[in-house]
């Protein structure tokens, strides 16, 4: 195997924490040969953790074969567009777009261009959602979902303190920032969603938009559900969904299967996620159908955060 040559483009939190330890792993795929950042402390700061050195972005497209984009969201089109047109090849983080609309005309520039465009979409990579669906009718007509996230967000939490967040670009704030998350998961398992209907509030006025939300979910299928998420209030966890003969329970590391008064579990144990959706990036630029790193689907997830949020503003 040949390592693709990649440029990094943003060295925020999630480059640090969540990209750089993968591609660290993953030096025989991935041979890093510069980066650049909206700064040029940020620049410097990227380039040392990398051990490579910083470009302006149009000299470090001519430079590489791929980019690895995380940026603030609103940033993702005209830098995706211009890498497309370089002919360089993409992974940017999710969520796709700060709006359903911009996430539209990305979807479009990348079907009209023949490098990949992978939206880093990590849920789609956690084993456990891909075997609930092969499992799902162990449950008998799954009719109900319910999924609730719950994480409250001190002020001076890591992502709270970032500013596009504190002044967010994208729809809804935190709610499309992680909800994207959740969406994947759920339209992994049961399937795309119809409709949406929802109420969202302002608990914490320093995470700068909505952070508490309560929908209601319409899938295509005819499953219901009811989709509850907090980034400043505590709560419990949950994704399960209800059957006519039993229930099934969902998280990162197992599957719980109960009915007839019995439970099976299927333990799925620890994943790096973020090294599995970079490596089917890679096996996706040497032919493989991209699927889990879809633009069509990263867009379908915004969009349910998105009629969810303005369902809420027109109530």
């Amino acid at each position: 195997m040949s390592a693709v040559r990649l440029g990094i483009v943003g060295c925020g939190i999630a480059m640090r924490e969540l990209h750089y330890p993968a591609l660290s792993e993953l030096r025989d795929l991935f041979s890093v040969v510069g980066v650049t950042s909206r700064t040029r402390e940020s620049a410097e700061t990227c380039a040392a953790l990398f051990g490579t050195e910083s470009y302006a972005y149009d000299e470090l497209l001519r430079r590489v074969e791929a980019v690895d984009i995380a940026v603030p969201t609103h940033l993702n089109r005209g830098l995706i567009e211009k890498a497309l047109d370089a002919g360089v090849h993409v992974i940017c983080e999710k969520p796709i777009a700060e709006s359903a609309e911009t996430g539209e005309k990305i979807v479009e520039i990348a079907e009209r261009a023949e490098p990949v465009l992978y939206i880093a979409e990590n849920y789609r990579h956690y084993t456990a959602y891909a075997k609930a669906r092969e499992l799902l009718k162990e449950i008998g007509e799954p009719e109900f979902v319910l999924y609730s996230r719950f994480q409250n967000m001190e002020k001076d939490a890591k992502y709270a303190g970032t500013g596009w967040r504190k002044e967010p670009k994208h729809i809804g704030g935190f709610l499309s920032d992680g909800g994207v998350h959740d969406v994947a998961a759920m339209r992994m398992v049961v399937g795309d969603v119809k409709r949406v209907k929802a109420f969202a509030s302002i608990v914490r006025g320093y995470l700068g938009s909505y952070d508490t939300m309560a929908a209601s979910l319409l899938f295509e299928n005819g499953i219901i559900g009811n989709y509850s998420v907090s980034y400043g209030l505590y709560g419990e966890d949950l994704f399960m969904v209800s059957g006519t003969e039993g229930r099934m329970r969902i998280d990162k590391k197992a599957v719980r299967i109960e009915k007839n008064g019995g439970e099976n579990e299927i333990r799925i144990g620890e994943e790096d996620t973020y090294k599995r959706e970079l490596i089917d990036f890679y096996e996706v630029l040497k032919g493989k159908k991209n699927s889990l790193g879809s633009p069509e689907e990263a867009l379908k997830d915004l969009m349910v955060i998105e009629e969810a949020v303005k369902s809420s503003e027109c109530a």
